[in-house]
């Protein structure tokens, strides 16, 4: 999320996006791919798809219990990678 996020400040600031992920890449930790390197708009658009793909059109269900309680299956359940690319 943070490559993302600076990636677009850096967008809006009209400096270098792929700096927004080099920035990220170490040794333990490479989230920038070589491939990337010449396309840094590729790995925004795919890292952001992912994000937003909780929140796909779907079919939600609800079972009602007897207890006045329910249960909702397909019910999407984001994480804060999810939360934050929304």
């Amino acid at each position: 999320m943070r490559a993302m996020t600076n990636h677009w400040l850096n967008y809006l600031e009209e400096a270098d996006v792929a700096e927004a992920w080099r920035a990220e890449s170490t040794s333990e930790n490479s989230v920038l791919s070589p491939r990337y390197l010449s396309d840094p708009w590729k790995k925004f658009a795919e890292a952001m798809s992912k994000g937003l793909s909780t929140y796909t059109v779907r079919v939600e269900y609800t079972v009602p219990f007897a207890s006045g309680d329910s249960f909702t299956s397909h019910r999407p359940r984001p994480d804060l990678f999810s939360a934050m690319c929304l």
